[in-house]
Parts: C-alpha cells; structure tokens; sequence
C-alpha cells in the first residue's frame, strides 16, 4: 500500500528543511497534527540532488489534494507526493 504526503518545499540542506518544517507548523500546525517530515531526494537541475520536505502519512491522494488546497490559499508551494524518505531528525 502506497502511503501519501504532501510535498511543501525544499531546500540545499537538511537545516533549511528543519527550518521550513518550523515554520510550516508555527503556521499552519492544526493542518499537521499527527503528521511527520521526511526527506525526500529528487532529481535537480543539472544532475544535482534536491532535498524536499514531504508531509505525511495521509490515507489517499484525495487527503493530501485537501491540505494543499488549503496551504494554497496562504500562499504556500504545496503538491501530492508519496510519503517515502527519511526521517528528519528535528534537531
């Protein structure tokens, strides 16, 4: 079974990642109440690795539709991905 999440961004380093993951809970916390941030790696420009913050786990790609929506609406990047990756330690 294929666990969702929410991609909400990235960064060059882990720390901007914790950084990102701060300031999306200070934000919008209540949207992710019971949710953990993983990293995932994705393929960047030039053959570089691009660090991305995934949000999850979510039951269906109709959830993760619902907060991006949400997190659109202030303002914030936000797609459907799948919540694999690895833990991001808080500090």
């Amino acid at each position: 079974m294929t666990d969702f999440g929410v991609d909400i961004g990235g960064g060059p380093t882990l720390e901007s990642l914790r950084d990102l993951w701060t300031a999306a809970k200070g934000t919008h916390g209540s949207i992710f109440d019971g949710l953990r941030p993983v990293i995932s790696i994705r393929d960047g420009k030039m053959g570089t690795a691009e660090l991305r913050l995934v949000v999850g786990p979510l039951s269906n790609a109709a959830a993760a539709a619902t907060i991006c929506a949400s997190l659109a609406a202030n303002g914030w990047t936000c797609r459907p991905a799948v919540f694999d990756g690895q833990r991001l330690a808080l500090r």
